[in-house]
């Protein structure tokens, strides 16, 4: 069930960089259950349960309302993926797999039958997670948060199963999750600790008080350090009646501080060390530099611009180095 990889903005290389998810338009994967085929049919919508493993949210933004004029209007053209409820109880013969919207949307506007896709059932609660995580890339546009509360939960089954069966897991998790969903390590963890903030942090990013990389740096810190954060603004919101910039300065404000009390302290280097490591951070610098310089890529004007900055800043620094190793 291996993906395709593309850019998407800041996520991949944070320390902080490029963002990684699945591409769109990718070929739909088969679950390979006992030789059944996907069955096409006509149904009520309230005969189908929403599934509880559905993590992608059903905020209705621009996006919810284009999908529901076009429901509107055409009807449901896509359908909604569903297996047979196990519990032979339930009132709900389908569970969804991928189509969450779509049904809410449908039994909104009164629609008394949707089309559905019922696919075999699946081996475990991992298998169903990639199925949702790979199907809805597909059919929607996923946010970051979304992703990564999906791609935490996937750990969390995956370790379970792991530690029922027994068995030694084959190379890292993460490494495999990776392998699994197209992306790469680093990506994975990043989702993963996006998936792993706070109900309150995971709010702040859905609102976009925060930004990814902000979010990022906050599940760097101390659990103690991060309460405190929280703590601070809500009472910020409520007791002092912050606005939404307000907000968004005050938060920069507390990460700025935070992250300045967990900077270690300087190490206490001989002169010999201190010549060889700035040395060898001048080669690599200038190496990686050399590189760049010799590239045929063209940078848009943002990043042209955001490089000059940081070139400017370097100069600075380099004339303040070298000053420095004059006056010996």
């Amino acid at each position: 069930m291996a993906g395709k990889k593309s850019i998407l903005s800041e996520i991949q290389n944070v320390k902080i960089g490029k963002d990684e998810t699945l591409e769109n338009n990718s070929i739909e994967k088969s679950i390979k259950t006992a030789g059944n085929k996907p069955v096409r049919k006509q149904v009520d919508p309230h005969e189908l349960m929403p599934n509880c493993l559905n993590t992608f949210s059903m905020e209705e933004d621009e996006e919810w309302h284009l999908l529901a004029k076009s429901i509107t209007s055409d009807g449901i053209n896509n359908d909604i993926i569903v297996y047979e409820n196990p519990d032979p109880k339930s009132e709900k013969p389908y569970v969804v797999v991928s189509g969450h919207r779509r049904l809410s949307i449908a039994i909104e506007a009164g629609e008394n039958r949707v089309p559905i896709k019922i696919i075999p059932p699946f081996n475990d609660v991992s298998e169903e997670l990639i199925f949702i995580i790979t199907e809805n890339k597909s059919v929607r546009k996923q946010s970051p948060l979304d992703l990564g509360l999906s791609i935490k939960r996937l750990e969390e089954e995956m370790a379970k199963k792991e530690k029922e069966s027994g068995e030694e897991a084959v190379g890292r998790r993460r490494d495999r999750i990776a392998e699994i969903l197209g992306m790469s390590s680093r990506t994975v963890h990043n989702y993963s600790a996006l998936g792993s903030l706070p109900p309150s942090c995971q709010d702040w990013l859905r609102k976009e008080y925060i930004s990814i990389r902000q979010a990022l740096i906050l599940s760097t810190l101390p659990k103690d350090t991060l309460d405190g954060i929280v703590l601070q603004v809500d009472i910020a919101k409520s007791e002092k009646g912050y606005s939404v910039e307000e907000l968004k300065a005050f938060i920069k404000k507390l990460l700025k501080e935070a992250q300045n009390t967990q900077k270690p302290a300087p190490k206490t280097e001989t002169p010999r060390q201190l010549s060889r490591s700035t040395k060898n951070t001048l080669k690599k610098a200038n190496t990686a530099l050399e590189i760049i310089i010799n590239s045929s890529t063209r940078l848009p004007v943002k990043e042209s611009e955001d490089l000059l900055a940081k070139i400017d800043e370097m100069s600075d620094t380099l004339i303040r180095l070298r000053d420095k190793i004059n006056r010996r």
